[in-house]
C-alpha cells in the first residue's frame, strides 16, 4: 500500500520518481498534483523543499569531457612525464654502471700500486759514503760491521730475506767484519752466505774480518781472520785466502793478478795510521790524496822514488803539511787542496 503525499518525509521525495521527474522539469508528462500539492502548503513543506534542494544540486553536478585537442595534449603530457622517468632510471643505471666500473679501476690501480710498491720496496738499496777524511763504521741488517775509510761507499739492499744472499758493493776502501750465521751442519743456506762485489773480483765468505780496497784501477782483497773466496769476474775457479795477512791485488790495466803475504795483518786505517815499511814516497802520497782528496805537486821527481819507513797519523788534512815537511826534509806549501813539495 503506497504511503500518502501528506506523510513524505525527505526519504520519500527523493525516492518518488514523479517528484524527480517533477523537479528536473523532464520532458516526461509530470502530473500536476505535484505543483497543487506544493501550493497547499502542507505540514510537511519543509520535507519537500528539502528533498527538492537535494535533486536540483545534484542535477547540477555534471562530466567534465575535454575537448579532443586537450586530450592530445593530456596524453602528451603523459607520454612526456613517463620518457622523462625512464630516461632518469637509464640514467641512474649508467650512473651506477659507471660508479662500479671507476671504483674496479680505483680498487685495480690501488692493488697495482701496492705491488709495484712492495716489489720496489724488495729491491730497493741502500747507500752509505764517507767524505773526505773521514772514517764511518756502519751495522748491516745482519749485525755485520762495516768500517769505511775516507772517500768510500758501500751500497746493498734495504731488506735482506731467507732467499737472498746478503750482498755488499763496494767503492774505496772497507773493512768488513761479517756475522757468521751458519751453524756447520750441511750446505749453508743462501741467507746465511756474504758476498761482497768489486767492479772484478768478488768476495764470498760466511763470518770473517777482511779489508777490501778499489782505488786507481787496483782491486785488493786481504784476509784478517777467517777464510774468505775470491773470484775473478766469475771466470775462473775461487781463489782462497785462508792465512791472515794473505792478499789478492788485481790490476785493472794488464788483467793481471798476484798473490802476496803481508808480515802485518793490522788494518791500520781503521785506527787513522798508514804503516810505512820501505814504501815509496809516491805510494804514500796517492794514499792521502785518496784519503784527503788533495793533489801534489812535486818539483823534485826524484823524491818520489825515495822509502820511508814508520807511521803517518791521518789527523786533520791541515797537519799534513807539517808532517810531510818533517819526514821528506823539504818545503810544503798548501794552497786549498793543492800541497806543493819544493
Amino acid at each position: 500500500m503506497s504511503k500518502p503525499k501528506e506523510a513524505y518525509l525527505f526519504q520519500d521525495f527523493i525516492d518518488d520518481p514523479t517528484f524527480i521527474a517533477w523537479v528536473k522539469e523532464a520532458s516526461i508528462q509530470v502530473p500536476d498534483a505535484w505543483s497543487s500539492y506544493a501550493q497547499t502548503n502542507p505540514d510537511n513543506i519543509k520535507e519537500l523543499e528539502k528533498a527538492k534542494r537535494y535533486i536540483q544540486a545534484a542535477n547540477a553536478f555534471k562530466r567534465i569531457e575535454p575537448e579532443p585537442h586537450s586530450k592530445k595534449k593530456i596524453w602528451e603530457a603523459i607520454n612526456y612525464k613517463t620518457w622523462q622517468s625512464d630516461q632518469k632510471t637509464q640514467q641512474h643505471k649508467l650512473l651506477k654502471r659507471s660508479v662500479l666500473k671507476m671504483a674496479a679501476i680505483f680498487v685495480a690501480i690501488i692493488g697495482s700500486t701496492l705491488l709495484t710498491y712492495k716489489i720496489a720496496s724488495h729491491y730497493s738499496k741502500v747507500e752509505e759514503y764517507s767524505a773526505y777524511g773521514e772514517i764511518r763504521k756502519i751495522y748491516l741488517p745482519d749485525s755485520s760491521i762495516v768500517t769505511l775509510s775516507a772517500n768510500s761507499s758501500i751500497n746493498y739492499y734495504k731488506h735482506w730475506t731467507k732467499d737472498r744472499i746478503r750482498e755488499v758493493w763496494v767503492e774505496g776502501e772497507v773493512f768488513f767484519d761479517v756475522k757468521h750465521l751458519h751453524d756447520g751442519q750441511g750446505e749453508p743456506q743462501l741467507s746465511e752466505q756474504f758476498k761482497v762485489n768489486l767492479q772484478n773480483l768478488q768476495i764470498a765468505v760466511l763470518g770473517t774480518s777482511f779489508n777490501v780496497k778499489s782505488r786507481r784501477d787496483i782491486e785488493e782483497v786481504t784476509l784478517a781472520s777467517g777464510l774468505v773466496a775470491v773470484n775473478v769476474s766469475r771466470k775462473e775457479e775461487p781463489i782462497l785466502l785462508s792465512k791472515p795477512g794473505e792478499s789478492i791485488i788485481f790490476h785493472e790495466k794488464t788483467k793481471t793478478m798476484e798473490m802476496i803475504e803481508k808480515p802485518d795483518t793490522d788494518i791500520a786505517w781503521i785506527n787513522r795510521i798508514i804503516k810505512l815499511d820501505d814504501t815509496p814516497v809516491k805510494e804514500l802520497l796517492e794514499e792521502l790524496e785518496d784519503f784527503y782528496g788533495v793533489t801534489f805537486h812535486v818539483l823534485d821527481q826524484q823524491i818520489l822514488d825515495k822509502k820511508v819507513d814508520g807511521e803517518f797519523p791521518l789527523t786533520k788534512a791541515n797537519d799534513v803539511r807539517f808532517i810531510l815537511s818533517s819526514i821528506l826534509e823539504k818545503e810544503v806549501t798548501v794552497n786549498k787542496n793543492h800541497i806543493t813539495i819544493k
